[in-house]
């Protein structure tokens, strides 16, 4: 299945992170991924009240997240993502004109204690140091912060599912962690977050055409029991300080 996730057949190139999604922006926003419209349609209800606030989107990709976060009335909003050919393909968007930053995710470009909410989509499972990232997303967030994390479920690893696209009539498979939650949990929840929500979700009828479009209807009835994603929603614990201003 062309759109995020593929089961097994004949082996797929497998790529490091940005080589993979250095081939992938072109069609990253084609509609074709359930796992992304899955996503949207479960984790945009758990966003709080935005209004007048600072908020990151960490691993942005082209945007995806950030048009919908700038329709919630937020005082400021940035992306960050290394990839520098998902930020182009998110630069031409008008939306999001001017939110965009390249960095790395394990040194934000943000001063200490600046942001109320840190969204980071589909992007945990890529990176080695979850401690270091957590510590990172602690240090960047304001007294009592949220922070959304969602990700492919280990259970679909399990069940052979991979992290995949399709480019030049080919499968390419990105290289992933297959990390359990509680591993995921237990790294923020060391930087002094809480853990208010952990959701798990199911392909459903929302996401069948995308399916029924990509010939795949069988798969869709086959795998929309299991669980698909799963989302987190951690808070701060403890105050940290003040403050919005980019570094």
């Amino acid at each position: 299945m062309k759109a995020g996730l593929e089961q097994a057949c004949a082996p797929p190139l497998t790529l490091p992170v940005m080589e993979a999604h250095a081939l992938w922006a072109a069609t990253y926003d084609d509609g074709s991924n359930p796992l992304l419209t899955l996503e949207e349609r479960v984790m945009e209800p758990l966003l709080p009240d935005l209004k007048d606030t600072c908020v990151l989107d960490v691993a942005c990709g082209t945007g995806r997240w950030l048009r919908r976060l700038r329709a919630c009335r937020v005082a400021q909003v940035f992306g960050v993502d290394l990839s520098q050919e998902m930020l182009r393909v998110g630069s031409v968007k008008p939306a999001i004109a001017g939110t965009l930053v390249r960095a790395d995710c394990f040194a934000l470009p943000l001063r200490n204690f600046s942001s109320h909410l840190i969204i980071c989509s589909f992007a945990v499972s890529y990176l080695a140091d979850l401690p270091a990232l957590a510590r990172e997303f602690a240090r960047v967030s304001r007294p009592f912060a949220r922070v959304l994390i969602s990700d492919f479920h280990p259970d679909g690893y399990r069940r052979g599912w991979k992290r995949s696209f399709h480019f030049g009539g080919r499968a390419i498979e990105i290289a992933s962690f297959n990390y359990s939650i509680g591993t995921v949990c237990e790294a923020f929840e060391n930087a002094g977050f809480v853990l208010l929500r952990k959701v798990e979700s199911h392909f459903d009828e929302p996401e069948r055409g995308i399916f029924v479009r990509a010939g795949k209807r069988s798969i869709f009835e086959s795998i929309r029991k299991f669980p698909a994603l799963f989302i987190l929603e951690f808070q701060l614990s403890r105050g940290n300080g003040m403050g919005t201003e980019l570094r």
